[in-house]
């Protein structure tokens, strides 16, 4: 472990989540794991540069000069090549499933997602979709499923139930299925989507306000420009099933049903009162004033969060893939950053835009482009690379299948789910390249995240981007060849103008590349491209933290802060900091963001790092000043104004074949109308998809019986018995270790204590011996733990056990103790940690980190992110 330790300088935390996520077998750092992945890649690049050298000498020559500038003259990519472009997670960085499956003999998928589609509307098709997602979830793979093909509640069915309980009711079962399979190091996360058009979908918007339902999946609405041209002019609009009817057929469906023509003229004004379902044969409507079912939606958005918001034409047609019927999207991944068709699947690579700046954080700093693009162009490559990596993969769990004992009847929907995916992987060759680091990139620039020139840097780095993906995608048509089915007339005018190029593109994206791009525009129409998608801004939580930077699109969240770690007591030198009610042990991490370091040491002689360091002076009251002078402050998550972030997003947006999954962080005390302004106006700038997440929402979502009118009573505390069973917990403050001492009264919390000469540790009994004093008794010790405490420890340990006496709620407690001014090791944070793990279940601040049970999470790049364990989870 000293060895990995050294790996990350010092950063405990990250080398914990590579040891427990990433680590193979004996691999010591990353340089072990970075060599086995530049081993794989490298198999797949020497077959390929065979075939590109047979195809240059057998008289094909001039292919070659139809190669980029950079394509021309590159040379091959070898081991040692890949392997130094990963080393330190400098350059390029495989993500997630591709750092922990690719090399090793487990089987599993190198896909970070996948898509299931949308299922038949009957049972059989529904839970075909349910083994589906399980099967995909157990090897390591998240799922989007879109449930607007389900027939709304109350609508006849040929079965035994007479109507339908409607799509929603489904919801929780793939919902479960999910929480079933995400267990035992499983990877569980699920996307449910529906379209806007469903009758059903009010319910689908309120879903989750009840925290205890739907709490495997996250969930998300396809708006239409219709829908939100309703709302802006407030007008009525026709919810209508199969929801890709568009107005006018309805209208023609209905005249096919013989209804009088006035009635058809007054179709969503007179003749249909709202919120009323009228059915039609295989027709079902609902009209409804859309600024109604807004404001429903803004209302969830504003409370817990979700549903996130899919602007579904944008989403379609700003797309390569949006204008191909066998590769149009049909929902997202469960980060949203990706939409695809059915049984296609992303494969994530990141580039670190932090390593690119030149003399960081000086005034010498410069962004090298020249690099980026080159390097960037081989992430391009390899990303096609992973696509036959991929399916050596799935050969081998589509082997292992068929090898399995049990009979055909019971794996053959697993064994054709596998080929599926196989199939489209390779008529698609679809990629994930996205970048992380972007707020440490600028701050390294000396620029502030929202500002004008930041701006302008940012459009100029996507604009880079974006060149050099096109120039390798082209290469890779001409040397590997297109992906199936590509046709230059569906995407191009087939006409050219004087200088050869197209006059027009068939979407708005290709217009953008002939606008923007004209040469290889151009060369796209006449040799085509290697991949009908290509790039994302994916959350890269646990990369970055890996890469020890800013999280993908996101600002700096905070400058420093506190982490937890579960750990296992029984590990060779593993640090216990305390011990929870189940048993669970726990490390805690005093963390500086690794970038605000290194700006305080090369900036020593404003910031004096070294003298505070040497003389132990690096506290809270420290750190504020020094952030306080850094290009980060006041360009955190939470400073940001909302409009500059949605107008970076959409600039970002431009330059990206898929989407952006992203948060915009926004104060508690944010009004619902605001929330309505930020989601409007992404809309507006053409922004794909957007969440928000406002401090402290998700808190008080439930309540059972709320009272009409406000109360203030005075509780007597129960008097208190001669013994009362108690639990010690061993926490450390400043190097130094004491003990905090609950006593338990119904197996709540009564009283504390606090011990600093004796490291007491585990369960046993409070004596009250007199007035005043009081024993811990355990088996073979008995200690004094009420005479030597301090004036400070004995007044805060009085007023907080005289708090829990009267009935004071845990959280209220602690969080008043956070408030302290004291840094993250003092005495009353100290005991706020142990109090925090008598917090009761369904009292959280916010929600809960699966992986570690924290409540210090937070929203980035539209997933949750542990604060503590640094887990970065979408479900």
């Amino acid at each position: 472990m000293s060895k990995l330790i050294e790996y990350f300088k010092g950063d405990d935390l990250a080398a914990s989540v590579w040891q427990g996520k990433y680590q193979y077998k004996e691999e010591e750092t990353p340089d072990d794991m970075h060599k086995r992945l530049a081993k794989s890649f490298a198999s797949v690049e020497k077959e390929y540069v065979k075939a590109e050298a047979s195809l240059f000498y057998e008289g094909e020559g001039k292919k070659k000069s139809t190669l980029s500038s950079y394509g021309q003259s590159r040379s091959d990519l070898t081991e040692d090549k890949l392997f130094n472009y990963f080393k330190n997670f400098k350059y390029i960085i495989p993500q997630g499933s591709v750092m922990a499956q690719l090399g090793i003999d487990s089987i599993g998928s190198l896909s970070n997602c996948f898509v299931v589609g949308q299922p038949v509307d009957s049972y059989g098709g529904i839970f075909q979709k349910d083994q589906e997602l399980a099967q995909l979830m157990k090897r390591r793979g998240g799922v989007g499923i879109d449930i607007s093909t389900l027939r709304p509640a109350g609508t006849a069915t040929s079965n035994a139930a007479k109507s339908s309980t409607g799509a929603m009711s489904f919801m929780n079962r793939f919902s479960n299925t999910t929480r079933e399979v995400a267990q035992n190091g499983r990877r569980g996360a699920l996307m449910i989507s529906t379209d806007i058009n469903h009758p059903d979908v009010l319910d689908f918007i309120k879903a989750k306000r009840d925290l205890t339902q739907i709490t495997g999946a996250n969930i998300s609405i396809k708006l239409n420009d219709d829908f939100m041209n309703a709302v802006v002019n407030d007008k009525r609009y026709i919810l209508r099933f199969p929801c890709d009817l568009s107005e006018k057929d309805v209208k023609n469906k209905m005249l096919d049903e013989e209804l009088a023509n006035d009635e058809i003229e007054a179709l969503g004004v007179d003749r249909f009162e709202d919120n009323i379902l009228y059915s039609f044969q295989d027709i079902h409507i609902k009209v409804v004033k859309a600024k109604e079912y807004w404001d429903e939606i803004i209302k969830s958005a504003h409370s817990v969060a979700e549903p996130g918001l899919m602007f579904w034409n944008a989403m379609v047609d700003y797309s390569p893939d949006g204008i191909y019927e066998q590769f149009r999207q049909i929902t997202t991944n469960p980060c949203s950053e990706i939409g695809m068709q059915p049984y296609d699947a992303c494969r994530l690579i990141a580039v670190n835009l932090f390593s690119f700046v030149k003399n960081p954080f000086t005034k010498a700093a410069y962004f090298d482009f020249d690099e980026f693009h080159k390097i960037n162009y081989e992430a391009m490559r390899i990303s096609d690379d992973l696509i036959d990596l991929e399916v050596q993969h799935i050969d081998r769990i589509i082997k292992k299948i068929f090898d399995d004992p049990e009979s055909w009847e019971v794996k053959n929907l697993e064994y054709r789910l596998w080929h599926k995916v196989r199939d489209t992987a390779l008529s698609s060759r679809r990629t994930g390249l996205g970048f992380t680091a972007l707020g440490d990139a600028l701050a390294a620039l000396g620029v502030k995240y929202d500002s004008k020139k930041g701006l302008i840097i940012i459009e100029d780095i996507m604009r880079s981007k974006l060149s050099s993906e096109l120039d390798c995608t082209i290469d890779l048509a001409i040397l590997r060849g297109t992906f199936e089915g590509w046709n230059p007339k569906t995407e191009m005018q087939d006409k050219m103008d004087s200088h050869g190029k197209p006059v027009y593109g068939h979407n708005p994206f290709y217009q953008f590349i002939i606008d923007e791009f004209p040469e290889q525009a151009e060369k796209m129409f006449k040799h085509g491209r290697r991949n009908v998608s290509w790039s994302t801004v994916a959350p890269t939580g646990t990369v970055s933290l890996l890469a020890q930077t800013t999280s993908g699109i996101e600002p700096l969240y905070q400058g420093f802060y506190m982490r937890r770690k579960k750990v296992n007591p029984n590990d060779e030198d593993v640090r216990v900091d305390f011990t929870d009610d189940n048993g669970d042990t726990w490390q805690e991490f005093a963390v500086i963001h690794p970038k605000f370091k290194e700006w305080m040491i090369a900036n020593d002689a404003l910031t004096g790092y070294s003298d505070a360091l040497a003389s132990n002076d690096v506290d809270n009251d420290y750190l504020k000043d020094c952030f306080s002078a850094s290009p980060w402050y006041e360009s955190t998550a939470n400073d940001i104004d909302w409009v500059k972030r949605v107008e970076i997003q959409a600039t970002i947006q431009k330059y990206i074949t898929h989407s952006i999954s992203s948060t915009i962080n926004l104060p508690e005390d944010v009004s619902e109308e605001s929330v309505s302004e930020i989601y409007l106006e992404s809309w507006k700038k053409g922004v794909k998809g957007i969440t928000v997440y406002r401090d402290g929402s998700r808190t008080g979502v439930l309540v059972a019986n709320p009272s009409k009118e406000i109360k203030f009573d005075y509780k007597d505390a129960p008097k208190r018995p001669k013994e009362l069973p108690g639990e010690a917990h061993v926490t450390t403050v400043k190097g130094a270790k004491f003990s905090v001492i609950i006593g338990l009264l119904d197996s709540k919390p009564y009283e504390v204590f606090i011990e600093s000469k004796d490291a007491l540790n585990g369960s046993g009994v409070i004596k009250k011996k007199s007035r005043s004093v009081y024993l811990f008794e355990q088996e073979d010790s008995s200690v004094d733990i009420s005479s030597e405490m301090t004036d400070e420890e004995a007044a805060i340990t009085r007023l907080v056990s005289t708090s829990l006496r009267h009935g004071a709620d845990i959280k209220f407690i602690v969080e008043q103790l956070n408030k302290s001014d004291g840094d993250l090791f003092s005495f009353t944070k100290g005991l706020s940690r142990v109090l925090k793990k008598y917090i009761p279940d369904g009292a959280k601040a916010t929600v809960t980190c699966s992986d570690c049970g924290s409540s210090n999470v937070i929203f980035e790049e539209g997933c949750h992110k542990c604060l503590d364990c640094g887990s970065s989870k979408c479900g």
